[in-house]
């Protein structure tokens, strides 16, 4: 039989190891009181992941997340102007989708590889 000392850390290792870091208080903290510890690779995902999907979105916000003001306002007007120019000058009309979707997706991977840099 366990005693409560044995089973608090039985418990505690049992929902470290299955819970993991999700930056709240786990089940573990009912009897130790203390949070489980984050995994550093967890946390710097966290940021690139939260980066990528903001850019992804509406190009410079990931930017804007990382604290890169100047460089998200260049992203964002040269991703508005790339599609503009290219719809009125007749280019880009029947593919404007794609061009769109490059742009998303090539803010997202800048944003993802500023916030890299960040951690």
């Amino acid at each position: 039989m366990l005693n409560s000392a044995e089973l608090s850390e039985t418990l505690s290792q049992m929902t470290n190891q299955a819970v993991g870091w999700s930056g709240s208080w786990c089940l573990s903290s009912l009897w130790t009181g203390q949070r489980a510890a984050p995994n550093p690779s967890e946390v710097g995902m966290r940021h690139t992941t939260k980066a990528s999907l903001l850019s992804f979105v509406l190009p410079g916000a990931g930017l804007w997340y990382c604290h890169r003001r100047k460089l998200a306002v260049v992203n964002l007007l040269l991703a508005i102007a790339v599609p503009v120019v290219g719809f009125s000058t007749g280019f880009l009309s029947e593919h404007i989708h794609w061009v769109i979707l490059a742009i998303a997706a090539g803010s997202a991977g800048l944003a993802h590889a500023i916030a890299r840099t960040r951690e």
